[in-house]
This record gives structure tokens, sequence and C-alpha cells, in this order.
């Protein structure tokens, strides 16, 4: 009698190696992927700008430090990729350099 290697344990194995491939190639794009294009960053700033925008009560004379959202590790990095930009996560939307900042994007 011939021992045989059961089909079941070869498609787990198959959907394993799926599993971990997957996994590893989102691990990937998270933490070392490619940095997002200019386009993306653009509209990311606008959306984030314009949640500031809304936080603060559509004022666009003065905002208020924390009033508003983080701007997440991919925008802070575009941000000074494309833009020259520096956002600190700390302040979310505050600041009247982050406002004139915004304004650009916004008005």
């Amino acid at each position: 009698m011939s021992k045989a290697i059961a089909i079941p344990y070869i498609i787990a194995l198959i959907l394993g190696i799926l599993v971990v491939a997957l996994v590893g190639y989102w691990l990937y794009r998270v933490y070392w992927g490619a940095p997002i294009g200019e386009q993306q960053c653009r509209s990311t700033m606008i959306s984030w700008c314009n949640s500031c925008k809304t936080a603060n009560g559509f004022d666009m004379t003065s905002w208020e430090v924390g009033s508003g959202y983080d701007p997440g590790t991919d925008l802070t990095n575009c941000a000074s990729e494309h833009y020259g930009i520096t956002l600190d996560s700390t302040n979310k939307c505050g600041g009247t350099g982050i406002l004139d900042t915004c304004k650009a994007f916004i008005e």
C-alpha cells in the first residue's frame, strides 16, 4: 500500500501560501510602498482642509489648535514631499500656518 498526500492537505497548503502572500503584499503597501502621487496628495489635502474648515464652523479667519482631524502619515509625508508643507499630527488643524496652507487648497 503506497502512502500519498491527501488532496485536502494540498489545497490547504496552497490557500495558506496565498493568504501569507496577500498579507505580505498588504504590509508592503502600507509600510514600505511608494508614496502617493501628487494628484492623490492634492485630493487628500483638499479633503483634509475641508474637514478642518467644517470642524471650525466654516470660519476661515482663525482655527483653534486641535479643532479637526489628524492629517495621518500619508498626507503628512506627501505634503512634505510635493508641496514642502510640514503638517504636525499633534496640532491637527490648528494654527495660522495650517490655515494659510489650507486657504491655498480650498479657496
